[in-house]
């Protein structure tokens, strides 16, 4: 994926990406959490 490559080249880039995988790790993390959650009301 694109989002996790890195350009060296430019620190900008470089931290935006950081904070893209950052986002992604934590959006992943509460999807889960809601998906457990309903998972748990549907039983």
């Amino acid at each position: 994926m694109s989002i996790f490559s890195v350009d060296v080249t430019s620190p900008g880039r470089c931290r935006y990406h950081r904070v893209s995988i950052h986002l992604l790790g934590w959006s992943i993390h509460i999807w889960s959490i809601i998906d457990a959650a309903l998972f748990e009301l549907r039983s």
